[in-house]
């Protein structure tokens, strides 16, 4: 029993030190996303009193500006300080999910759990970066921690509702998870006081949204559906219906095949023992809740429009611990045969191996780390500008960020600021097309322009690009380019007002 207790303790310590490397590794060497700019930048301006949907489009739900912004209002912004964030609620995400397993199944069921953590590089990726991921994970987490409390006080639904609500105000798909989570705690809540703290926290949250979308409906309901939905462009409901069969679910299941096949093998082996499964989830129904809402969550992502495996992220963290535990009371079944045992343990150990991968991840193209890069060339725009002058940039808005300059109205969502709609439809909607973009060059609007590769192939679909390409050689020089730059791995051109 104690050796047992001891390599599961190991098990733990592995499983952080490696969920700990990864995750400073990401921070320096984490290849840098688009989206980074765009979350910091709204994260800013919730603090100068704008307002998302109605002053600058934003198309996420609120609250994530207003938790990144606190350590950016008070330490400084910078893309740097954004990924900390990230990674400190990543931490407190990994401890819960690890405190999880051990209060269920004990040590082993730790140990587990902390491997399964420390070898999902794709997770510990996109939790290390400035997206919604990281603070999703942990809500859904704290959500579990909420319903799996040894106390036999309704406290605990209020608090369960309270984090699940706290998601859906992070990113609207949580709500189909969100709306079972306060279906059975309204069930299973017996005191009528915290009955309507639950009640009473949904109005809440309604209102809040509500607060949001006013006075601008339509510009709300582009930012929180419209973009996402008009991604299928015109397809028909067969054709999409065609598209989410025959290439999404193949693509998640190819994805995250490891975890299907280990899944698939506990499922498999438990069929002997099915009556101490049944009894097992029945005493602790809470798990099979909250296994329902994440499935749930994942397949609202089949519907919108933009499709990318890096979504499902949140939902397979907080199913790790569920894994870990379900592994841990399999694996103690006295009746299990060697067979079962060894097959366990090696898919176990496959679901390891295949789970790591950093190629895509991590960028050592360059001289220097993609954070040292990105300081270096907004410290030459913050050097070239004061605090007053406004910059353009789309792809690479957090240049704007660690640089605490300003961008031109309707930039606020990097590149997918520009949109194919009449001026006065995109000022509506807080966005730009070509041809504000070329006014905003022609009445020398910016003092530093910065263009990458990416930009000038979504400018080249507007009929103005010639009068931009015109505009943009008659009033700025071009300072600078730089070579194998950000996300894509882009050229970035630089320009500066002639009289510079």
């Amino acid at each position: 029993m104690k050796n047992g207790i001891n390599k599961w303790h190991i098990g733990i310590f592995l499983g952080s030190m490696l969920f700990m490397g990864f995750s400073f590794l990401f921070l320096y060497y984490g290849r840098i996303n688009s989206d980074e700019g765009w979350y910091l930048y709204a994260s800013r301006l919730v603090f100068e009193g704008k307002k998302p949907y109605q002053d600058f489009a934003f198309t996420q739900m609120p609250l994530l500006p207003y938790i990144y912004g606190i350590p950016q209002n008070l330490l400084g912004q910078s893309l740097w300080l954004g990924r900390i964030t990230s990674i400190l609620f990543s931490f407190i995400n990994f401890g819960c999910c690890v405190f999880i397993s051990k209060r269920y199944s004990g040590n082993m069921a730790g140990g587990v759990t902390a491997l399964l953590f420390g070898a999902f590089t794709q997770g510990i990726y996109f939790s290390s970066i400035v997206k919604t991921y990281s603070l999703l994970s942990l809500l859904f987490t704290l959500t579990l921690v909420a319903l799996s409390a040894r106390s036999h006080s309704d406290k605990k639904y209020s608090f369960a509702v309270f984090f699940a609500l706290l998601a859906t105000l992070v990113r609207l798909s949580a709500v189909t998870f969100t709306v079972l989570i306060v279906l059975f705690s309204l069930y299973k809540t017996k005191v009528t006081k915290h009955k309507l703290f639950i009640g009473f926290s949904c109005i809440i949250t309604i209102v809040i949204i509500l607060f949001m979308v006013q006075p601008n409906i339509q510009a709300a309901y582009w930012n929180l559906l419209g973009h996402h939905l008009g991604q299928w462009e015109d397809l028909s409901l067969w054709s999409r219906l065609r598209e989410i069969i025959s290439n999404r679910a193949p693509l998640f299941i190819t994805y995250f095949f490891y975890y299907f096949l280990l899944g698939g093998i506990i499922i498999l082996f438990s069929i002997p023992h099915r009556r101490k499964v049944v009894s097992y989830f029945r005493r602790h129904v809470e798990l099979l809740v909250i296994m329902f809402g994440l499935f749930m969550f994942m397949c609202t992502h089949f519907l919108t429009g933009g499709f990318y495996t890096e979504y499902f992220v949140p939902g397979v963290f907080t199913l790790l611990p569920i894994f870990g535990i379900s592994f841990t009371k399999l694996s103690s079944q006295t009746k299990e045969t060697r067979l079962a045992r060894v097959t366990l343990r090696v898919v176990f150990i496959a679901t390891l191996i295949f789970s790591f991968v950093l190629l895509g991840y991590v960028e050592v193209s360059g001289e220097q780390p993609p954070l040292q890069e990105v300081k270096e060339l907004s410290s030459f725009i913050a050097e070239k500008t004061e605090p007053s002058d406004n910059l353009l940039l789309l792809e690479t808005l957090y240049l704007a960020v660690d640089a605490e300059r300003t961008v031109l109205p309707g930039l606020s969502m990097a590149h997918f600021s520009l949109v194919h709609l009449g001026n006065s439809e995109a000022t509506n909607l807080k966005l730009v097309n070509g041809s504000i973009i070329q006014q905003y060059i022609v009445d020398q609007k910016a003092k530093i322009i910065v263009l990458s590769n990416l930009d000038w192939s979504l400018l080249q679909q507007y009929k103005s690009i010639t009068e931009i390409r015109n505009s943009l050689a008659a009033y700025y020089d071009l300072a600078f380019t730089r070579d194998n730059f950000g996300q894509h791995n882009n050229i970035l051109y630089i320009y500066t007002l002639k009289d510079q």
